[in-house]
Parts: structure tokens; sequence; C-alpha cells
């Protein structure tokens, strides 16, 4: 948005001063929940491949750091703490959804509808 590439501005030579510029990312709450949610991939696409049994060792484990590089831990930074706490994020859920069209979807679909009025406390 145009607040966070300005914002980034302002700070560039404070990021620069302490040698911090590569490792910093300037992004609207709503941009960060998602990058970080997705991080080790597109997090439909993963939940969609685990469904349907086509998820591979490999995906959604975290990359291996270089050697030589310091893994680091994430700092989040909040500016204008007025937008944390507004309508728009505090309080709300991120909903990442997936639908998935398969026959055996379908038919548990179904069994769950028929035996929805079972009384489990038996």
């Amino acid at each position: 948005t145009f607040l966070s590439q300005r914002d980034s501005k302002l700070f560039q030579e404070m990021f620069d001063t302490f040698q911090v510029a590569s490792l910093v990312t300037y992004s609207s709450i709503s941009n960060f929940k998602s990058d970080k949610i997705n991080e080790k991939g597109d997090i439909r696409e993963l939940t969609s491949d685990l469904l349907k049994g086509s998820l591979s060792t490999s995906q959604g484990e975290p990359q291996s750091e270089p050697e030589g590089c310091d893994s680091r831990e994430d700092i989040l930074l909040v500016d204008e703490v007025d937008m944390f706490f507004g309508l728009d994020f505090y309080g709300n859920t991120y909903n990442p959804v997936v639908t998935i069209k398969t026959k055996a979807v379908h038919k548990l679909m179904r069994l769950v509808w028929r035996h929805r009025k079972l009384d489990y406390e038996q």
C-alpha cells in the first residue's frame, strides 16, 4: 500500500545504517499474515495435496539454510498500532479455504449428513 511504501522509504536510511536493510520486509498486516501462513508453500495447495494423498515428503518442510548462514527469528514491529487493533484485523480470523471435490469426500459428506442427528453420548 501507499503508506507501507512511504514508511519503508522513511526508515531506509536507518536500516542501511544498522546494515539490516536486506533483512527487513515492510508490509501491511494483511500481507504479513498471508505471507507467514504460506511461507512453506501455498497452504491451500498443500492441504489439497495432503487430503488427496499426493503430498510429497519434501513439500511443506522448511528449507534448510545455506551453510554458514545464521538462522534468524522473525521480529514483528507494528507501526500505527490502531490499525492492528482496528476492526479489519484484531479479533478476526484468517480463513484460507480449499475445496476438495473427490468421490471419497462426497461419500464422507453424505455419511455425515445421514448421521447428523445420532446421539453420540450412548
